[in-house]
């Protein structure tokens, strides 16, 4: 959604932070996509949906509409069609300054696609979702906590605090179901 990238946006100047190269998984209808392009004329996106992943849904209309809403970014949108796990195999690692992934939400897939997308992403960059407090959504709160702890922040309704100091989750407006990102550090 458009608020989605207004919020990764604030997040970005908040950190004061430019990206250059990034990833959305799980772009649907390409609005937050054109939203970031629209704000960061160097950015070089990919977007990675699999569009159409159930028997009775196809998902070409929302493909199409992702197609013409960033068609004015021309080479700096990179369409990959495909299941986020093997779409994260054309992109090299360490050449992501982020990714934010807001594709499924169950826990096994927002744990593999944590898994399969960090890699990408260079030291110093972010590794972002969305709905972490989004109580409808539990498998990407236990994925995302099992992964990075107390290191994540969440960003709801303009406020961001550390993990462990968030109050626990109650009635959110899809917009108010939490951001979060963590900082990718160098490891020994």
């Amino acid at each position: 959604m458009t608020r989605i990238g207004e919020s990764i946006i604030k997040i970005f100047e908040g950190l004061d932070f430019i990206p250059g190269i990034g990833a959305e998984i799980g772009v649907w209808q390409g609005e937050t996509s054109a939203k970031l392009l629209s704000k960061y004329p160097e950015l070089k996106l990919y977007m990675v949906d699999i569009w159409g992943d159930k028997s009775n849904y196809s998902g070409e209309k929302e493909k199409q509409i992702a197609k013409k809403v960033v068609k004015p970014f021309g080479h700096r949108a990179v369409i990959l069609h495909g299941s986020s796990v093997r779409m994260s195999q054309v992109v090299e690692n360490g050449s992501l300054d982020f990714v934010f992934i807001d594709a499924n939400h169950s826990y096994k897939s927002v744990k593999e696609d944590n898994e399969v997308w960090y890699p990408k992403v260079c030291v110093g960059g972010y590794i972002m979702g969305h709905d972490y407090l989004n109580p409808k959504r539990p498998g990407v709160k236990r994925a995302v906590d099992e992964l990075y702890g107390d290191s994540v922040f969440v960003c709801s309704d303009g406020g961001e605090t550390r993990l462990n100091d968030y109050p626990e989750p109650g009635v959110h407006s899809d917009v108010d179901c939490g951001i979060w990102y963590y900082r990718k550090e160098y490891r020994v």
